[in-house]
């Protein structure tokens, strides 16, 4: 039986095995000093798309010319066994995992974020922690927020925001909304104070158009607003239950400029209309493609991917018909159990530096080849 986030809808836990580092046994400090190996016989050109069959972590994730035309892999948490993996765009071949609960401390990864440093944060509900890794690697580097620091409990959403310095994280079991040091992790405050402005369970954060915060309530079926940078309570932008809405998860601005809504009780992404709130139509109908608990969701230029938690892949949706396209992860497909978070990063293969969605080289390493 399974669960969702702890609020009773069940899993069976699985205990993560662990998967070997694709580099081998490195020891932080080689890593740091040379970078990890190449996995195949040469390097990649300078400045080029890779040809060879894989050049990764230290060089790129790509195979052939797929680097060139995708430029992009997905991160996944699979909440279910400890772990991150990669899929490769457009084709959704699965790269391995980049985060595997042995080596990287997660207990039930949720959400994820890139942040100013360039390093992957994962909140790990479990543990009720946020811990930071090396991009790309997967190293771990600390457990950034400390676990049940400031009350942390069952953290899912995280959202930087660099001028205010903070970090925020959903913190479900607490109805808070909690703020982080941007450099060093310490609590702050609380954003959202505990079931201010009916925050119940919430799960997911997201900055609209006008620069406040939205939350997604798991427990009142809504989606709440809050001013930046004060927290303070702007009231519903979605009210509960509008629109069939039940247990509210991930969000997107889509293409149209509407806020697109996981209805995990649906099995549905609704739409709502910015600036109104009011709810305009079912883009995923119930169960289309065999959606079963929506989690994250991410537009990307094929259209529109969503984490189904209760069938362990991910599928894709066209834009804007809403038409189902494919399961872009395969149920199962590199061990996904119990998808939750999606986050999307480019990279360029080049024999100096990998480029991140962040839009700048945040990992410059040193190709080694292997012997």
């Amino acid at each position: 039986m399974r669960k969702w986030f702890g609020f009773g809808l069940g899993f069976a836990a699985v205990v993560a095995t662990g998967v070997p580092r694709a580099w081998g046994d490195f020891e932080a400090a080689e890593f740091q000093a040379a970078g990890p190996p190449c996995l195949t016989d040469a390097d990649c050109d300078d400045g080029s798309p890779c040809t060879q069959d894989i050049c990764e972590l230290g060089a790129c994730v790509y195979e052939g010319d797929e680097a060139a035309e995708a430029g992009q892999i997905l991160l996944v948490t699979s909440s279910n066994n400890d772990a991150v993996r990669r899929y490769l765009r457009p084709s959704g071949q699965f790269q391995g995992a980049l985060v595997t609960g042995l080596s990287g401390a997660l207990d039930e990864p949720s959400g994820m974020a890139f942040g100013p440093d360039g390093s992957l944060y994962v909140a790990s509900i479990a543990k009720n922690s946020v811990n930071r890794y090396h991009w790309p690697s997967g190293l771990l580097l600390d457990d950034f927020v400390s676990p049940n620091s400031g009350g942390l409990n069952e953290p899912f959403g995280i959202l930087f925001d660099v001028d205010q310095g903070w970090l925020l994280v959903a913190s479900s079991m607490t109805d808070s909304v909690l703020a982080y040091d941007i450099h060093t992790g310490v609590f702050l405050k609380a954003f959202v104070m505990s079931g201010d402005g009916g925050l119940d369970s919430p799960i997911f954060l997201l900055r609209d158009p006008d620069g406040n915060l939205l939350v997604s309530s798991f427990e009142t079926h809504s989606v709440l607003k809050y001013h930046w940078p004060s927290g303070q309570s702007l009231g519903a932008f979605v009210h509960a239950t509008d629109g069939g809405l039940i247990n509210p998860t991930g969000m997107a601005w889509g293409p149209d400029g509407n806020l697109y809504v996981s209805s995990f009780g649906t099995d549905s992404v609704k739409v709502y209309h910015w600036p109104t709130g009011q709810f305009l139509h079912n883009y995923v109908p119930a169960r289309r493609g065999g959606l079963d608990g929506p989690a994250w969701l991410i537009f990307t230029d094929f259209g529109l991917y969503v984490a189904s938690f209760n069938t362990d892949n991910v599928l894709q949706y066209h834009y804007p018909s809403g038409d189902f396209a494919r399961a872009f992860v395969p149920a199962r497909n590199g061990n996904l159990d119990g998808p939750i978070g999606l986050l999307l990063s480019e990279a360029i293969c080049d024999s100096k530096f990998l480029y991140t969605s962040l839009g700048r080289d945040v990992a410059p390493q040193r190709i080694i080849r292997r012997p």
